[in-house]
C-alpha cells in the first residue's frame, strides 16, 4: 500500500517551472480584463493600453544617454577650469585673456591672443572664479584686429570697382542757389570683393562701345582695343580730326569718375592724329607706284573685308579704320581716298612698325547712354591655377548685385577723409573675409607681392611676413594656407586696418587712443 504524502511533501510537489506560453498567456488574460473593465469590450480590435509604457521606457532611455553625453562632455570639456589653456574666456561675459607666463592678461581680441600664443588655439571657457584665482596685466594685443579669421579653398578670386554717377536731375544740388555744388562728390566709388550678380540692368561692354569719362581735367575714352582689353586713352572731343574719326561729338556727355575705378583701368596714350614724317616725299619701295609718304592705301580679302595701310618712308603699316581716318584728315595733301591695291601689290610692300596706333579702336565707337546707364564698373578675375586672370568693364542701371547683396553694403567711415584712397561703400560676402596676395591688374602679371586679410566688414589688415622669426608664426597663428591673387587697385580701396604679426601682437596698453576718424551711430537702426 502506498504510503500517504504528508503536507511537506505536497507543498514541495506544488511548485513547478512555468513555461514562458504560460507566462505570455496570463499576460494576455490579464491585459483583456483590463481592456474589458476599461473599454467595455473583450474583442481587442485594437490594444491602446499595450503602448501607455512607451513613452516611460523612451524617456528613462534619453535620460540615460543624456547622463553619459554630460559625463562624458565634462570629462574632456571641464568647465570653469583653466588649467594649461593658453587663451582663455569668460563664459558669462565672453571677455577673453591671454597667458602670458604665470599671468592672464586681458586681451583685445581673438585673433592677437592666437598670435601671442603662436597656435590657432580656440578660448576656453571659465568661470569668472576660475579666471581670478591668476594675477592679470595690462591690456595687451592689436587694438582694430578682426575677431573671426576664417580661410578658404574657393579657387575664384573676384575683385571690382563701381562707380555710381549721378546725372541729370540726380546731380546733387546747393541748397541756397539751386545750382550743382562740388560739396558733395556726384560719384558714389563701390568696392566688392565676390562673385558678381548680372541681371539685365546690367551688361559687359565690348565690341564698339564706349563711355566718355573726365579725371584730372581731361577727357577720356573708355573703349576695347582690337584685342578685346578695354583700356582708356586721352581724346580730344573739340579737335574734328579726332572726334569724326571716333565717332564723337562736341556735346556728348562726360561722367565724371572716381580716382580708384580711374586707376584700375589700364591707360593707353593719347587719341591723336599720328605724326609721320616726310610726309607727300615718294617713298623708295613705290617704284613705278604712285605713292606718297602718307597716302593710305586699302586692300580687300577673300570675304570681302577691308584693310587699311598708311604708307611711310620705309614700307606701309597696317591700321585700323580710325587710325587711317585720322591720317587722311591730318594730310589732305596726300589725297583725300584710300587707294586701292591688289593682294600681289601690298605682299611687294615691306612691312613698317613706326607708327603706335596699335591701341586705336577699330572703327567708330557707340557711346553708352549715360543717362540711362549710369553705373560703370571694372572687373578681375582668377581662377585656381589658371596662368592670366580675366578682366572686363561693366555698365548698367544698377550694381551688379543682388537685392540682398546691395542691402548688405558697409559703409566706409574713413571714405569722407580720404581724398578717394577708400571707397565710399563695399561689399563682401558676410560668411567670411579672403586671404589675398596682392599682383597688380594686368592679365597675365606673374607677380605676388603682400599678404592681406580682407574682412567682410570692409576692412583690409596687412599680414607682415617680412620677419624672419615671427613671420611664419603669424600665417600659422592664424590657420591661413591658401592666400587667391587679388589686385592692389582694388584692393587698396578697402579701409586700412591695422598690420597683423605675433611683433605687433605683443604689446601692451594702459588704454586704447580714440580712433581720429569715426561716425555717428543712430540705434534706431539708420547708418
Amino acid at each position: 500500500m502506498a504510503e500517504l504524502e504528508g503536507p511537506e511533501q505536497r507543498r514541495r510537489r506544488g511548485f513547478r517551472l512555468t513555461a514562458k506560453y504560460q507566462v505570455s498567456g496570463w499576460r494576455f488574460l490579464y491585459r483583456r480584463l483590463q481592456h474589458a473593465l476599461v473599454r467595455r469590450d473583450t474583442r481587442m480590435i485594437d490594444d491602446p493600453q499595450r503602448a501607455q509604457a512607451s513613452p516611460l521606457v523612451l524617456g528613462v532611455a534619453l535620460g540615460v544617454v543624456v547622463c553619459i553625453g554630460a559625463v562624458v562632455w565634462g570629462l574632456f570639456s571641464p568647465a570653469g577650469q583653466v588649467k594649461d589653456a593658453k587663451i582663455v574666456a569668460n563664459k558669462d561675459t565672453g571677455a577673453l585673456y591671454v597667458r602670458v607666463g604665470d599671468r592672464l592678461d586681458p586681451v583685445t581680441n581673438l585673433t592677437s591672443a592666437r598670435l601671442i600664443v603662436g597656435q590657432p588655439d580656440n578660448p576656453v571657457r571659465a568661470s569668472a572664479a576660475e579666471i581670478d584665482k591668476y594675477p592679470k596685466g595690462s591690456l595687451v594685443g592689436i587694438t582694430g584686429a578682426p575677431n573671426d579669421i576664417r580661410d578658404t579653398q574657393d579657387p575664384w578670386s573676384v575683385w571690382t570697382v563701381c562707380d555710381s554717377t549721378m546725372t541729370g536731375a540726380a546731380v546733387p544740388l546747393d541748397p541756397v542757389s539751386g545750382l550743382p555744388t562740388t560739396a558733395r562728390s556726384p560719384v558714389t566709388t563701390t568696392a566688392i570683393g565676390g562673385p558678381l550678380t548680372k541681371g539685365a540692368d546690367t551688361a559687359t561692354m565690348g565690341g564698339n562701345q564706349a563711355r566718355l569719362v573726365g579725371y584730372d581735367n581731361r577727357t577720356w575714352l573708355i573703349y576695347s582695343r582690337p584685342d578685346g582689353v578695354v583700356v582708356r586713352s586721352p581724346v580730344d572731343i573739340t579737335d574734328p580730326i579726332v572726334a569724326d574719326a571716333l565717332g564723337l561729338r562736341a556735346d556728348d556727355l562726360v561722367l565724371p569718375i572716381s580716382q580708384g575705378l580711374f586707376n584700375a583701368i589700364p591707360a593707353e596714350p593719347p587719341l591723336i592724329a599720328p605724326a609721320i614724317a616726310g610726309v607727300g616725299e615718294r617713298p623708295a619701295f613705290a617704284g613705278d607706284k604712285p605713292l606718297t609718304v602718307g597716302t593710305i592705301l586699302s586692300a580687300r580679302d577673300l570675304g570681302g573685308q577691308k584693310t587699311y595701310y598708311a604708307t611711310l618712308a620705309d614700307g606701309v603699316q597696317e591700321v585700323s579704320l580710325t587710325a587711317a581716318t585720322m591720317i587722311r584728315a591730318a594730310n589732305p595733301q596726300v589725297g583725300t581716298e584710300p587707294v586701292e591695291v591688289g593682294p600681289d601689290d601690298l605682299a611687294a610692300f615691306p612691312k613698317s612698325t613706326q607708327l603706335a596706333v596699335s591701341f586705336y579702336p577699330k572703327d567708330t565707337v557707340t557711346l553708352v547712354d549715360a543717362d540711362n546707364e549710369p553705373v560703370t564698373c571694372w572687373s578681375w578675375s582668377h581662377f585656381g591655377d589658371e596662368p592670366t586672370s580675366r578682366t572686363e568693364v561693366i555698365t548698367g542701371r544698377t550694381l551688379p548685385l543682388a537685392p540682398e547683396q546691395v542691402k548688405a553694403l558697409v559703409p566706409m567711415v574713413s571714405a569722407a577723409t580720404s581724398e578717394g584712397m577708400t571707397a565710399d561703400q563695399v561689399y563682401m560676402p558676410t560668411t567670411t573675409g579672403r586671404f589675398v596676395q596682392v599682383t597688380s591688374a594686368a592679365t597675365d602679371s606673374r607677380l605676388r607681392e603682400s599678404y592681406f586679410w580682407v574682412a567682410d566688414n570692409g576692412v583690409r589688415f596687412g599680414l607682415d611676413t617680412s620677419d624672419q622669426q615671427s613671420g611664419d608664426v603669424t600665417l600659422t597663428a592664424l590657420k591661413l594656407h591658401y592666400p587667391v591673387p587679388a589686385p592692389w587697385v582694388v584692393v587698396s580701396l578697402f579701409a586700412a586696418g591695422p598690420t597683423l604679426s605675433q611683433k605687433d601682437a605683443l604689446i601692451r596698453h594702459d588704454g586704447v587712443p580714440p580712433n581720429p576718424t569715426v561716425a555717428g551711430l543712430d540705434v534706431k537702426g539708420a547708418n
